[in-house]
């Protein structure tokens, strides 16, 4: 099978991917805590197996080349997979539907796209390539876990609301996706991945699709438009109110993360 010489790049591109500066936030930290967080959940042979892929691409880790989606959507060969990081819904809905993901696609049709791709061998003889599936699967569920990436066009996902939050200035996206995980200016993924999942334990999570993940993050949305207010500036107490919720995000993401991965990489090297 002929690797396309879009997946010959991609282990340089991961490399790029490291040095991402900090500030990206859920572009970078949530991104790197969400897959350190399914490393760590994963069973033995699954991780093997993600080992025995990283080792032969030449990745350092999982987690840190899980950023790596954001860094190929601002090029012009990887600007189609833009649409595959959100989704839009009506203002007035309350659960999404399949008609609100346009033709281009949305965050669903990017999670059903690369599990399909995962599952199927012949996409998957060259290391390089199944290794970007992976990376694509996970960096899309970690998205549809952050609230405001299912939310509406008009607001851009909050990208257009302005909020005044401890004495800066930002907008709403931008608050979420990263200045309510922690206060730490230099955190570190492996310190604060392993916190969390410790914190999170063995504690059983409900059977659920990418829609439902979907519908919970559209709940949220909801509810963080239903509490701004009229004057932007947020209360004192938002950051002891909502980075709990937050970083519950990432952990359900992780430990769903992981337990999709440990079907997929078991299941392959049982094959």
């Amino acid at each position: 099978m002929r690797v396309s010489p879009r997946f010959l790049k991609i282990i340089t591109l991961i490399a790029l991917s490291l040095y991402v500066p900090a500030s990206m936030a859920w572009g970078l930290l949530g991104h790197q805590l969400v897959c350190d967080i399914a490393w760590r959940s994963l069973h033995d042979d699954a991780r093997l197996e993600l080992k025995e892929l990283l080792d032969a691409t030449g990745t350092r880790s999982f987690a840190t080349a899980c950023f790596l989606p954001d860094r190929l959507r601002d090029s012009e060969e990887w600007a189609w997979t833009k649409p595959y990081h959100y989704m839009n819904v009506p203002i007035a809905a309350r659960a999404v539907n399949p008609a609100d993901c346009p033709t281009e696609g949305c965050v669903l049709r990017g999670i059903e796209l690369h599990l399909r791709e995962a599952r199927d061998p012949a996409a998957n003889i060259d290391p390089r390539q199944r290794l970007n599936n992976l990376l694509f699967l996970s960096h899309y569920v970690a998205d549809i876990h952050q609230p405001l990436h299912v939310s509406y066009s008009a607001d851009r996902g909050g990208n257009m609301t302005l909020v005044i939050f401890e004495g800066e200035r930002l907008n709403l996206h931008e608050l979420w996706d990263g200045k309510l995980l922690t206060r730490d200016k230099r955190p570190n993924w492996k310190t604060l991945g392993a916190r969390l999942a410790r914190e999170l334990g063995q504690r059983e999570i409900p059977g659920s699709t990418p829609r439902d993940w979907a519908d919970e993050s559209l709940a949220l949305t909801r509810r963080i438009y239903a509490e701004l207010p009229a004057d932007s500036k947020l209360k004192e107490d938002y950051f002891a109110l909502h980075q709990p919720l937050a970083t519950e995000r990432i952990t359900l993401a992780g430990r769903r993360l992981g337990l999709m991965l440990d079907t997929l990489l078991s299941d392959q090297r049982h094959d």
